[in-house]
């Protein structure tokens, strides 16, 4: 209507390094594992490389902060 094309964007694709991916990976065995401290540790290395990781139902989300 106004030419904003609106219906032909799509948000940015967010590309996950593979090493944050690795972290998540081994926090979600150790969660599986009820190792606590070991994913609490996890959590804080992928914090400090500036990602968020979100748990939900189906499993870790990870995004940029």
């Amino acid at each position: 209507m106004l030419g904003l094309r609106l219906a032909e964007w799509r948000p940015a694709a967010v590309t996950i390094p593979d090493e944050v991916l690795e972290k998540v990976r081994q926090r979600e065995q150790a969660r599986a594992e009820k190792r606590w401290q070991d994913a609490d540790t996890l959590r804080a290395e992928v914090d400090a490389l500036g990602y968020e990781i979100k748990d939900t139902p189906t499993g870790s989300q990870v995004k940029p902060k």
